[in-house]
């Protein structure tokens, strides 16, 4: 079985984190600086992409 390659080698491409309420998550992020690669569309999107350290995406989903 080959390697998982990504964007930074090999390994993980992204990490995520369910979250309560991913609108008001986005807010409170964007109000301390972070960058977000995929922004929540609108206020009921479910799915969204932050840069994390070293340029990791990390992925925020609220669950039904």
């Amino acid at each position: 079985m080959e390697p998982c390659r990504s964007g930074h080698g090999y390994g993980y491409d992204h990490l995520g984190f369910a979250v309560a309420n991913l609108y008001e998550t986005y807010q409170q992020l964007t109000a301390k600086g972070c960058t977000f690669s995929v922004p929540p569309a609108d206020p009921s999107a479910r799915m969204a992409f932050v840069r994390g350290p070293d340029n990791l995406e990390i992925e925020l989903w609220q669950p039904a």
